[in-house]
């Protein structure tokens, strides 16, 4: 039998401050598609930790109207401590900023630095992988630089801005519809 529409019924697991948004508005997908879901929140230093995962999805089958849930467990959530992993807001000078966001081409970038110097702008997909870099020259206070995403496939993508020696860096969600 073909899948008719499949979609998240519930996720538990989550710290608190936690929420899975999908990308469609519905939380169900068509057979046939793909779908994803974002899972946002601000993580405090006492929610450090591994938080195993319970998906529970609804699918629908063969025109029959009838719900079949599946429960998915094998996925966690695993908060790493600000300090090991190197994102301390402490430490984050730039204020970065990216608009549009959502984009479709150019992405402008402002951002304030308080020192000179030869910043890096990477381009990251949802995996970490590398797929875009530039180089800017930044004076202190306030910036602004461009980012040509137009080649980007639709999806949610990182901007990671640091300088080369690494003192100030920010790192801000893309997300191309």
């Amino acid at each position: 039998m073909n899948i008719d529409s499949i979609g998240v019924a519930r996720i538990t697991g989550l710290p608190e401050g936690f929420q899975a948004i999908p990308n469609r508005p519905s939380g169900y997908w068509l057979g046939g598609t793909s779908g994803c879901m974002l899972i946002t929140g601000n993580p405090t230093e006492s929610q450090t930790g591994v938080y195993p995962l319970s998906i529970t999805v609804v699918g629908y089958m063969g025109g029959l109207g009838l719900p079949f849930p599946y429960e998915i467990t094998y996925y966690s959530l695993t908060i790493l401590p600000a300090s090991a992993y190197g994102i301390d807001e402490k430490a984050n000078a730039l204020r970065l900023q990216a608009f549009p966001n959502p984009f479709t081409g150019m992405i402008s970038l402002a951002f304030y630095a308080r020192e000179k110097g030869i910043y890096s702008c990477r381009i990251l997909d949802a995996t970490g992988r590398l797929l875009q870099t530039q180089t800017l020259d930044v004076i202190p206070g306030e910036n602004t630089g461009l980012v040509d995403g137009s080649a980007l496939a639709p999806g949610i993508y990182f901007c990671a801005l640091s300088r080369k020696d690494g003192k100030d860096f920010s790192i801000i969600r893309l997300i191309k519809p």
